[in-house]
């Protein structure tokens, strides 16, 4: 299944954000006809397929590439030395009236101090031979003194199962582990607090991983592009109010207090809604609370209710888009 992403009825937190400036831009203007290579994120079935697919003109085809494949900081970067051994790629031809636009939102969406843009030449399993647009490591920056290869000299984001299944594995472990523990509301005691926002930060160390991987762009910007999926929009109005009246302490009774549904960011100066019918709202409403955690930390244990909500939902919502997304 493809999830198709639409901007029509969002709510009104999704409004746009500039570009980074210091992105890949376009190719140059000579080379803009010529088809689009992939070797990662952008890959039929890879992470950021989705997001050009209603650009692509005809079938991709698959291809070796002979150059170095890197790995930096996760993310799949060619470079410009030949090498024995191939790496499998694709080349992507866009529609004619639509070329531009595909291009600028593959090369804005990539660092220009990670890639650039190159034309190298490929032969197709036909044995023809083909010029193509190609986002490189640029000549002119030094390259990290150390560099890992991925496996088979072959990006698949399904590897980075193992990074996100882990994390949830362990968030359902110390969540199963925090709620044996019959805790009592100590304001003297600030550990059970701590723990919960360091089990929020966990998580959300897994989802900015997939956001920038998978859109891109600044993180604000690609927490409202997740808040586009499907997976999201169902699975929030499931998960939003993840406790109910259930405190995380036995001696508190929670209120049903609206103050815990929203959350005001010191970065916009706006206050956003934890609401299930506003995804994108919802969707700032963690990340900002994602953010107050981070940055100044809450040592009220009243807010553990907030935070922990916030876990066990925004967890569950999480694991549902990564089902929908391996799908694709």
């Amino acid at each position: 299944m493809v999830i198709i992403m639409s901007r029509r009825n969002v709510d009104e937190c999704f409004y746009e954000d500039p570009w980074e400036e210091d992105n890949s831009g376009l190719p140059n203007e000579s080379n803009m006809n010529l088809p689009f290579l992939a070797y990662g994120f952008f890959k039929p079935h890879q992470l950021s397929y989705s997001q050009i697919k209603k650009f692509v003109h005809g079938k991709p085809k698959k291809v070796d590439v002979f150059y170095k494949l890197k790995n930096i900081n996760g993310m799949p970067v060619l470079l410009k030395e030949p090498y024995t051994f191939p790496v499998q790629a694709y080349i992507i031809d866009f529609k004619n009236h639509m070329r531009e636009d595909a291009y600028e939102h593959v090369g804005k969406t990539k660092n220009i101090h990670i890639y650039s843009w190159n034309v190298i030449t490929v032969e197709t399993k036909n044995g023809e031979k083909q010029d193509v647009n190609v986002l490189m490591y640029p000549e002119n920056e030094t390259l990290p003194k150390k560099l890992n290869s991925f496996p088979d000299d072959d990006y698949d984001w399904r590897r980075d199962e193992l990074v996100f299944d882990a994390t949830l594995d362990y968030l359902d472990w110390q969540i199963s582990q925090l709620k044996q523990h019959p805790y009592e509301l100590d304001w003297s005691d600030l550990k059970p607090l701590i723990g919960v926002q360091s089990l929020y930060m966990t998580l959300w160390s897994a989802i900015d991983r997939f956001i920038k991987f998978r859109y891109g762009k600044k993180q604000k910007w690609n927490v409202k592009e997740l808040s586009l999926e499907e997976s999201f929009k169902k699975s929030l109005q499931e998960n939003y109010d993840a406790i109910g009246l259930k405190s995380f302490y036995k001696n508190r009774e929670r209120k049903n207090d609206e103050d815990d549904y929203k959350i005001f960011s010191t970065q916009d100066l706006e206050k956003y809604c934890l609401d299930p019918l506003k995804p994108t709202c919802s969707a700032m409403y963690y990340y900002n609370l994602r953010n107050n955690v981070v940055h100044s930390s809450k040592v009220n244990p009243s807010e553990t209710d907030i935070v922990w909500n916030a876990l066990l939902g925004l967890k569950e919502i999480f694991r549902e888009v990564l089902k929908e997304v391996r799908e694709e």
